[in-house]
């Protein structure tokens, strides 16, 4: 594919998978690096612009599916942090970053007292997004048994931080 073939077929559509990013992240930021993502796919995948029927509905489709990965992939991430590690609060307020970092510090003592096997499903879910179908698949788990080992390491996480922090924070 030319510069001009891309130019024309694909970066003309630019604005609006933009505009449809943000719609889905709600993010004007996060929709630019998605449209940016889905351009950059697109130029060096080198595809044949005679096989894409709709140039536009396929730049929209990746850019839901772009879109879709980040949600999920944020949607948990780390939510079990307290509100106030945000990075502006924390560049504001030495206090506050000195109990994120020991916040960080004793959840990542407690993640290796977990059972290898809690452990593992904990970063599937919380880290890495994934189902508990998809968990299940990649540790040859029923569903019910991933709920299960992801209830006892949650307990286990939060009975330990409970228990590190009375003193510190």
């Amino acid at each position: 594919m030319t510069i001009e073939e891309f130019t024309s077929s694909f970066y003309s559509l630019r604005s609006k998978i933009e505009s449809y990013a943000n719609k889905l992240l709600n993010k004007r930021v996060e929709a630019e690096d998605v449209a940016q993502d889905v351009m950059l796919k697109i130029w060096q995948s080198g595809l044949d612009l005679n096989t894409i029927k709709n140039p536009e509905a396929y730049c929209i489709q990746m850019t839901k599916h772009m879109s879709l990965d980040r949600l999920k992939a944020k949607n948990f991430q780390w939510s079990v942090l307290p509100e106030q590690l945000s990075q502006r609060e924390a560049a504001d307020n030495p206090e506050t970053a000195t109990n994120g970092v020991q916040f960080m510090e004793m959840l990542e003592v407690a993640l290796r007292e977990l059972p290898p096997l809690q452990r593992k499903l904990f970063e599937y879910r919380e880290m890495e997004g994934l189902t508990y179908e998809e968990m299940g698949r990649r540790e040859d788990l029923s569903l019910s048994s991933v709920k299960v080992y992801l209830h006892r390491a949650r307990t286990t996480l939060r009975t330990a931080l409970i228990n590190a922090s009375n003193g510190e924070l």
